[in-house]
């Protein structure tokens, strides 16, 4: 793939982002980073991981992760506890209000993709593409 094409990939996933953005803000008042939180920590084992596994898992710096769980604190969607091995550490954990208004954003999200991409792409085409991404994909 050539800088180009590459470009125009990442033009596209942006714009679907800035939708997904707007539609999660108007209908559920989250930014999609906050979604994403939520929803890695619903896959983790407990519910709850410590922060520095948040920020792998997310792709983000430590100081735009902290702005991210600062606002979901506030808003009583997860919840910080002391590590109890080391007591230096954070864990983040998603609390039953993060956990219900997060499978109401899923469902916004959701129906949002398959407005973006479903418009766009026909069946084989979604089928490739998911195909396609597969290897790309990181183990969490």
């Amino acid at each position: 793939m050539d800088s180009s094409s590459w470009r125009k990939l990442s033009t596209s996933v942006g714009a679907v982002n800035l939708n997904l953005e707007t539609a999660l803000r108007e209908q559920c008042d989250l930014l999609l980073s906050e979604y994403e939180l939520l929803e890695v920590l619903l896959e983790s084992k407990e519910r709850s991981l410590r922060m520095g596994e948040l920020r792998e898992r997310l792709l983000i710096t430590q100081s735009g992760l902290t702005r991210v769980v600062d606002r979901l604190v506030q808003k009583q969607l997860v919840k910080r506890a002391a590590v109890t091995v080391d007591k230096r550490g954070q864990s983040v954990a998603l609390t039953p209000r993060g956990l219900a208004l997060y499978l109401r954003a899923k469902d916004v999200c959701e129906q949002t993709l398959k407005t973006e991409l479903g418009d766009r792409l026909s069946s084989n085409e979604l089928r490739t593409l998911q195909q396609a991404i597969t290897p790309l994909l990181r183990s969490p």
